[in-house]
């Protein structure tokens, strides 16, 4: 399978690494899945996020976002996420309490997760 990874930290000029990796054989319980594309952007911070991903996109933008610091970057998600796309975020460290592009995500009818605890989320938001 097509892999990348890195055995250590360090700059991801320096220490990501890309090729072929043997596919792993799923152990009892387990299920290994196809994945058709995935994306590693570990120079997020450098450059213009949203032309790039335009670019790279074609003008289109992109399905759905993981995203790992919600408030950093909800201005650049607002701009490259699809219509009825979606963004999943499990952290806002850097922005706890970020100002949200309501009315742009609202227009696009951009779906949004907030999948900051472990466990049922229904229980976790009810209290």
């Amino acid at each position: 399978m097509k892999a990348a990874w890195y055995e250590r930290n360090g700059p991801a000029r320096e220490v990501m690494q890309t090729g072929l990796l043997p596919d792993p054989a799923p152990q009892p319980g387990e299920v290994r899945v196809a994945i058709a594309v995935s994306g590693c952007n570990p120079s997020h911070r450098t450059g213009d996020v949203t032309a790039r991903v335009r670019a790279l996109t074609r003008g289109a933008g992109v399905d759905h976002i993981v995203e790992v610091d919600f408030g950093a970057n909800i201005q650049v998600s607002a701009k490259i996420l699809k219509p009825n796309g979606t963004l999943a975020a499990y952290a806002s460290s850097a922005v706890p309490e970020p100002a949200i592009p309501y009315y742009p995500l609202m227009m696009n009818g951009i779906g949004m997760d907030p999948a900051q605890a472990p466990g049922d989320r229904h229980q976790i938001l009810s209290g």
